[in-house]
């Protein structure tokens, strides 16, 4: 049974409703333990359809079947995939992945997980976290270290832990319909898993502005930006993902480039603010980053101000750290700092319980972020958070 801090009914029934129980059952006893059940289930992998596994033979396929809630993934579903990963790298040419419906590819990790952390105080439930980190943080890195070609179909909406599985893909296809961020900072969080890897070191420090303002890339411009390899209209798409499947794997990008589309670099909507993002996201800090877009003063960089404004300041510090971190890190040890502030984050930190609260249940309202401004934010804060951990919380690999 789930041991809860002192709750009303009403902080009950919001953290149950984020693991789903029968909604038509009123006792609150009978409540927990149908979301101790379903919590349990959630992480142990017991998801029923929520991630489909076919096997092509020689290919594979992954499939995020979670459509009302946009392909969000639960540890469960990570779980299943780092396993099934495990043994396909040994019997496999190609292994595919791609999102259910027409919604998303993947809008990021399931947010009622950590919404329901908040009050789970008890040892047990903070080894259920640590074990949450070890799957989501070990699936990026497993997809990225995998010698077998990777494709990620980034239909659609692709977020949070969506875009940074889809990160370590050798294949990254968008499409026009696609769109990619990584807006951890306005619920209180980081990008995280590996995400400071790849931001670290695209070009005009594109990485940086993306993770530090959860900025939006749609369609071509995610190609631009150099997130994805490839784009292939949507109609196409199907067709693209059908004949991967049927091949021997020995021709792939053949095979995509007849699907891809030429895009024109004239075409990047960043293009003319790229010497901008290039000045202000190599500043040293957030704050130097603040003045040099005021000092800009231009239309886009009033836009870019008012998205670091509403931020979490203890994740803008965060973010901008750790993406200058990981440019000198490999993967493995970006996914053990992730893990380690992950950890920390949840464990000592306030602010992703309240942008997840408003996110879920008061979108109308602004998270009060404490603290809420950047100045009473101290580094040794954040490095503390980055650098220090129990060695059994430390991301196994």
């Amino acid at each position: 049974m789930l041991r809860l801090k002192s709750l009303n009914r009403f902080d009950i029934r919001k953290m149950i409703h984020t693991i789903r129980p029968d909604p038509s059952t009123t006792d609150l006893s009978q409540l927990l333990a149908q979301a101790n059940e379903i919590w349990e289930n959630s992480f142990w992998g017991v998801c029923s359809n929520d991630i489909l596994v076919k096997d092509y033979q020689d290919n594979g396929l992954f499939t995020i079947n979670r459509p009302k809630t946009f392909n969000s993934i639960t540890p469960g579903i990570s779980k299943i995939i780092n396993e099934t990963l495990q043994k396909w790298k040994h019997n496999k040419k190609l292994i595919m992945i791609e999102g259910s419906g027409d919604k998303a590819f993947c809008s990021g990790g399931y947010l009622g997980m950590p919404a329901a952390y908040q009050h789970l105080k008890n040892e047990h439930y903070n080894m259920h976290k640590i074990k949450t980190f070890q799957e989501y943080y070990s699936l990026s890195y497993n997809i990225g270290t995998l010698k077998v070609p990777f494709i990620a179909l980034m239909n659609n909406i692709t977020m949070g832990l969506g875009s940074a599985i889809s990160l370590q893909a050798k294949y990254r296809i968008v499409t026009e319909r696609s769109i990619y961020a990584m807006p951890e900072v306005s619920i209180g969080y980081f990008p995280d898993a590996s995400t400071c890897y790849t931001f670290s070191r695209l070009r005009n420090h594109i990485g940086y502005l993306l993770g530090v303002t959860g900025y939006k890339l749609k369609g071509t411009d995610i190609v631009h930006s150099g997130i994805a390899t490839h784009f292939v209209p949507s109609e196409k798409l199907e067709n693209l993902k059908n004949e991967l499947l049927k091949s021997d794997a020995s021709n792939i990008e053949e095979i995509i480039n007849k699907y891809h589309v030429n895009i024109s670099s004239n075409d990047f909507s960043l293009n003319q603010y790229l010497d901008i993002i290039e000045n202000c996201f190599s500043a040293p800090t957030v704050e130097e980053i603040l003045e040099r877009l005021k000092k800009d003063n231009s239309k886009w960089s009033r836009k870019i101000i008012e998205m670091i404004n509403a931020a979490s300041p203890t994740s803008l510090k965060s973010a901008l750290l750790i993406i200058q971190r990981g440019k000198n890190l490999d993967l493995a040890d970006c996914a053990r700092m992730d893990c380690r502030m992950g950890h920390n984050l949840l464990v000592e930190g306030s602010d992703i319980f309240k942008g997840i609260n408003v996110v879920l249940y008061e979108k109308d309202r602004k998270p009060e972020w404490n603290p809420a401004r950047l100045e009473d934010v101290p580094m040794e804060k954040i490095i503390h958070y980055l650098d220090n951990v129990s060695p059994e919380k430390e991301l196994k690999l």
